[in-house]
């Protein structure tokens, strides 16, 4: 699932974009790999806070 702020700013994305978590990708479930993976390694590139991971960001099928 996705978690959404009332401003409709995606949680997963902002903790991306501030090296508070990182990636994981489990298939078939790839609808926001790239974009994920895109913040990732632009917070990355800026020296984010990758040192003090809080989270990792699964994308996950739940449906089978």
């Amino acid at each position: 699932f996705y978690v959404y702020l009332e401003s409709g700013e995606m949680v997963q994305k902002l903790l991306l974009a501030e090296g508070l978590a990182r990636v994981a990708v489990f298939p078939p479930d790839t609808k926001y790999e790239l974009e994920f993976i895109s913040i990732q390694n632009d917070a990355k590139s800026k020296n984010k806070a990758f040192g003090k991971v809080l989270f990792v960001i699964m994308i996950i099928n739940y449906y089978n």
